[in-house]
């Protein structure tokens, strides 16, 4: 057998063995993941929930992964740990002539490459979530049901969470040296409000509707520029929508000079109104009514305080 194609197969062999052992485990791994700051920095937090000792005390399980974090949930079912993923970009190609993307943390090495290489831009990343992630925790704890946030190194907590990874492989995260913030535990939003269009509970679906409109005003009259337009970054507790997705909470720059755009909400409630369509004509009808009912009260709210 020819040199190159012996090259060409081995290296069609390597490159296979990554893609595949990378899909199993979802490529996550210990050793990267977004260190903390280091003790005593501006994201430090020490807002502890009481029952702090018992939820860390169980071992969690391997839940999924977003663009941001590793998500894990705890023996209970109650709460969810994640683990943030450092940034990465796309690597951007052709393919039979059709555009194409892959993330440069799929290509083998990539990632210690890239964080060398890419250290500033690595960094302003972090500062950018973290700022996100300490926005939730204090304009939007209940909105978000964060417990605790973890964002620089601390020494009280010495303690080592146990962990079982995708492919069941027990691991040990040390938490006073590891960033993570722990949520609540939800159910997915639309999931939750399919079933109840399913069992013909109208009422409560428009609970949930109506839920999930006050919540998206709360974004906007708090200055948070559309943190999320993806259905599955949402979660809802009983009737209560919660935000999931806590990686881009940032506040407009505009916002201490012209105060809450109104007309955001419009963008923030597409992607239900997307999805309502061809499932519930009346309960599409009703999202739309409660927008501009919605819309009319802050109008009025906000006229009555400017004068």
């Amino acid at each position: 057998m020819k040199k190159w194609i012996k090259v060409t197969l081995y290296t069609a062999i390597f490159f296979t063995l990554n893609t595949v052992c990378k899909g199993l485990t979802d490529d996550f791994s210990l050793n990267h993941l977004v260190r903390p700051s280091l003790k005593g920095s501006r994201w430090a937090r020490t807002d502890e929930p009481k029952d702090l000792k018992n939820i860390l005390a169980q071992k969690y399980t391997y839940l999924g992964k977003g663009k941001q974090a590793y998500v894990f949930v705890s023996e209970d079912g109650e709460h969810v740990f994640k683990l943030f993923k450092p940034h990465f970009p796309y690597f951007h190609y052709h393919l039979l002539g059709k555009p194409c993307k892959i993330g440069v943390s799929k290509l083998p090495f990539a990632k210690s490459i890239f964080e060398k290489i890419y250290t500033k831009q690595c960094e302003e990343q972090k500062e950018k979530e973290f700022q996100s992630y300490v926005n939730s925790f204090e304009l939007l704890k209940e909105e978000t049901e964060l417990e605790y946030l973890h964002l620089a190194q601390t020494d009280h907590l010495q303690h080592k969470l146990q962990l079982y990874d995708k492919i069941g492989i027990l691991r040990e995260v040390d938490l006073d040296d590891t960033c993570f913030l722990i949520q609540k535990k939800t159910d997915l939003l639309y999931p939750a409000l399919a079933s109840l269009i399913k069992k013909g509970e109208t009422e409560k679906a428009r609970q949930l509707i109506q839920s999930f409109v006050n919540l998206s005003f709360q974004f906007i009259l708090k200055g948070i520029d559309n943190p999320t337009t993806v259905d599955k970054n949402f979660g809802c507790i009983g009737l209560k929508p919660v935000q999931i997705d806590v990686g881009r909470v940032l506040v407009m720059e505009s916002f201490a000079k012209t105060g809450p755009n109104l007309d955001q909400i419009y963008y923030s409630v597409h992607h239900m109104k997307k999805w309502l369509t061809p499932r519930s004509k009346i309960l599409c009808e009703y999202l739309e009514e409660m927008v501009e009912i919605q819309k009319n009260t802050h109008n009025g709210e906000s006229h009555e305080t400017s004068l």
